[in-house]
């Protein structure tokens, strides 16, 4: 080989050299671009399920508030309920006290259907008014 032969195998292999090089640069341009805009949406996507995390957080304090508050108001209400009436004041007659507890107990006893029998009568022993 003459020196003519030998530098064009070396400005051959120096091309290709160059072009490996700069194919290299080229493909590590193309991946940074495409990292990149992965990391652009990937911050997009994390910006927006913050943001629904957030409105999602609201809307379920607000309902267990809600909530809450309902809860303290049936507690109030429960505790507040007269389950058997007793008539300390003088406003109610005998008369009508005996009445009316006859009559709950003919309602009680309709409701648990223990006795077939209509007990719908007023008691006999019934005491005129002094009205």
């Amino acid at each position: 080989m003459d020196s003519r032969q030998w530098g064009v195998l070396v400005i051959v292999l120096a091309a290709f050299t160059a072009g490996w090089k700069v194919n290299g640069w080229h493909r590590d341009s193309a991946a940074l671009v495409a990292q990149k805009a992965a990391q652009q949406v990937a911050e997009s996507v994390t910006q927006r399920e913050i943001r629904i995390d957030k409105e999602v957080a609201k809307v379920l304090e607000d309902k267990l508030s809600a909530l809450k508050a309902n809860e303290v108001h049936t507690e109030r209400e429960i505790l507040r309920e007269v389950v058997k009436p007793v008539f300390s004041a003088v406003c109610a007659s005998d008369d009508y006290v005996r009445l009316f507890n006859a009559a709950a107990a003919r309602k009680e006893i309709i409701l648990s259907g223990v006795s077939g029998e209509s007990t719908d009568a007023v008691p006999s022993a019934v005491a005129p008014t002094g009205r």
